[in-house]
């Protein structure tokens, strides 16, 4: 899989890198056959995070974003911690509040706002 190494390079100024971070990190395992199978070649900038503010959020997504040729993934565990019935609906909440605020990054509005994924904390990983 081709990596845009400019983008990362300008990331990395930004944010840094944790090689630890990705380490553990399997979600790309999931998105990147769907991604090949509908886009077809792309380059691609996997970003993981943790805690991060909604402005440090933000910042990222406005130095990956390039325009409508741009696509942003972003990746979460939903509902590892609870129970069946408590994850069906912390995850229909969360799909609803997540489709019902798309919008382009530049909005500078925090998109994990009020999200809860895994029973704790907003989504807080990207795939670019």
């Amino acid at each position: 899989m081709p990596i845009d190494r400019p983008l990362a390079e300008r990331l990395t100024k930004l944010i840094g890198v944790l090689d630890a971070a990705h380490a553990r990190e399997h979600s790309l395992e999931v998105h990147l056959p769907f991604l090949q199978m509908v886009l077809g070649e792309f380059d691609l900038v996997p970003i993981v995070a943790g805690e991060a503010s909604p402005q440090a959020a933000a910042a990222v997504l406005d130095a990956v974003w390039g325009g409508p040729e741009t696509l942003i993934v972003v990746s979460t565990d939903l509902s590892h911690y609870l129970d069946y019935r408590s994850c069906q609906e912390t995850d229909r909440r969360t799909a609803r509040r997540s489709s019902a605020s798309t919008r382009a990054p530049s909005s500078r509005r925090a998109p994990a706002a009020g999200f809860r994924c895994a029973g704790c904390s907003p989504p807080q990983c990207a795939a670019v």
